[in-house]
Order: C-alpha cells, then structure tokens, then sequence
C-alpha cells in the first residue's frame, strides 16, 4: 500500500500513521463523509450530593417573631 505524506484533499501534511494509509487527515475525512462523526464526549454521572443539615430552633427565639435576613451594605461616599 502506499504511504501519503499529504492529504489527497487539501495541502496538509499528515503526520499520523493511520491518515497516512488512509490518505486523507480526519478533518477532511469528517467534511466530506469518509469518516463518522466525532463522538462528544459526555459527562461522567456524580453521586448526588448530600443535603445541608437543617439548623435546628435557637433558644431564644419567639414564637411569632420575624427573622430579618442580614445583608452586606457597601460602603459609598454617600453612607459615610
């Protein structure tokens, strides 16, 4: 058989063993149907993770009462 050093397609040199038997590089074979399509590779499944612990009641906390959620207030030059 004989062994291409470029691709029978385009100008490209072919540097693999297996494009030189074949004659053309995977691109070309990809583009023109001589080759199927490159498989995606998908992602590996992760076991789920676990849930947080729910924090249980304080002490002193009263029934009825709102709990306001603390925030971060930036500093401006207005709020100094």
């Amino acid at each position: 058989m004989t062994k291409w050093s470029r691709c029978r397609f385009c100008p490209r040199r072919l540097t693999d063993p297996e494009s030189q038997r074949r004659g053309f590089g995977e691109t070309c074979g990809r583009q023109r149907g001589l080759l199927p399509p490159k498989r995606r590779r998908t992602r590996r499944r992760t076991a789920p993770r676990p849930k947080p612990a729910t924090v249980p009641p304080a002490d002193d906390v009263i029934p009825g009462q709102t709990e306001i959620p603390l925030t971060y207030l930036q500093v401006t030059l207005e709020s100094i």
